[in-house]
């Protein structure tokens, strides 16, 4: 497989020289992308898109540790969400030293900026 770049557009060719995918126009990608920014014909600045698609993978991450620790603190039905590293917890705990066992486990997990605990505890 070969990769040549023209004009900002890549061209891939099997090894027999023939182009991997072939259009009957070589220059259509060119012109269907000519004056844009990053190749992107909605304007939008990819460098924009790439942190936000990095921050929803962090929260993701961020979100599967909270989860995991949880487990071992026997939250199994607590809710996770977390939006830009501020992490949510709803649900319910059976008693006040299990929520503030999971608040602890939470805030020890890398990338959480914040906790908003929304957990109550089941009435006995």
């Amino acid at each position: 497989m070969q990769a040549a770049a023209r004009s900002g557009v890549v061209v891939l060719a099997a090894s027999s020289g023939q182009p991997a995918e072939s259009s009957g126009d070589e220059r259509a990608g060119e012109r269907r992308h000519a004056g844009t920014e990053g190749g992107r014909q909605d304007g939008a600045d990819t460098s924009d898109i790439a942190a936000t698609l990095g921050k929803s993978i962090d929260d993701s991450v961020i979100t599967t540790k909270v989860k995991t620790g949880l487990l071992a603190d026997g939250g199994s039905d607590i809710s996770v969400e977390t939006k830009n590293g501020v992490v949510t917890l709803t649900g319910a705990a059976d008693s006040r030293q299990q929520v503030d066992r999971m608040l602890r486990t939470v805030r020890t997990v890398k990338g959480v900026r914040a906790v908003r605990n929304a957990l109550s505890v089941k009435k006995q």
